[in-house]
């Protein structure tokens, strides 16, 4: 099955060895170099920054290594569509801090949007497409809390809503209902490889992740797309938050 098939279908697929060691490297080193209180970013307890987001448009040698024209015309196929950034984050698990993360989707969601004075869909207020290219920037494995991810169900966020979303924190945050958290997890497939190899998948697809139970750190940087039919919405995505 070619891989544009295999999106269709699915929803995901894994490539291996796309990026380089030396090229994953010099996305971590970047990374760490950051002056992280320029950019949006979570810690966890220990007071270390397991999530930074919305680095590529301020960090244009990132740009250059993680937008490679092999894997934009990839994207690109998958879509049907040229391309255009939406958001990113990158993330990082140490072992026994936050990392653990409860069956979601990505950008499916209610939210009030006081610029627009109404309830919007989350993402799909701005696009009616995205993807998601997964970098493996260190190895991953299920020792170290790689993703786990199930097939797409449906390319229609409200599908997801209205099915797993039963209560408030659900529908406002894309975190299914707990009692449908084994049932996703037991259908779900681990994501592990190489650093440098990629996960390209559609943010619908619903996934989760364990805790870092290795002596490794895991880490992942996570670049979102739009079709470009839809225009750019990275700005104003922002401003609404």
């Amino acid at each position: 099955m070619d891989l544009v098939s295999k999106y269709n279908n699915d929803g995901y697929f894994l490539l291996e060895n796309i990026y380089s060691d030396r090229e994953v490297d010099k996305i971590k080193k970047l990374v760490n170099e950051l002056d992280i209180s320029k950019f949006e970013h979570s810690k966890d307890k220990t007071g270390y920054p397991f999530r930074i987001t919305n680095i590529l448009p301020k960090h244009n040698e990132l740009k250059q290594i993680v937008e490679k024209p092999k894997i934009l015309k990839i994207l690109k196929d998958c879509l049907g569509d040229d391309i255009v950034f939406f958001k990113d984050k990158y993330i990082s698990k140490k072992k026994n801090t936050r990392g653990d993360f409860v069956p979601h989707t990505d950008g499916a969601f209610i939210t009030y949007n006081y610029r627009l004075k109404k309830e919007t869909p989350g993402w799909w207020t701005y696009a009616s497409k995205f993807i998601h290219l997964n970098i493996m920037v260190t190895d991953n494995t299920i020792d170290n809390g790689c993703m786990h991810i199930c097939k797409r169900e449906s390319s229609d966020p409200n599908h997801y809503i209205k099915k797993y979303f039963l209560n408030e924190r659900s529908v406002k945050s894309g975190e299914t209902d707990p009692r449908f958290h084994e049932e996703i997890k037991k259908k779900s497939i681990p994501i592990t490889g190489k650093k440098g190899s990629v996960l390209i998948f559609d943010p619908l697809c619903l996934h989760h992740s364990e805790s870092n139970l290795s002596g490794d750190v895991r880490d992942l940087f996570l670049i979102t797309y739009n079709r470009l039919s839809d225009g750019d919405n990275y700005e104003i995505s922002n401003i609404d938050k």
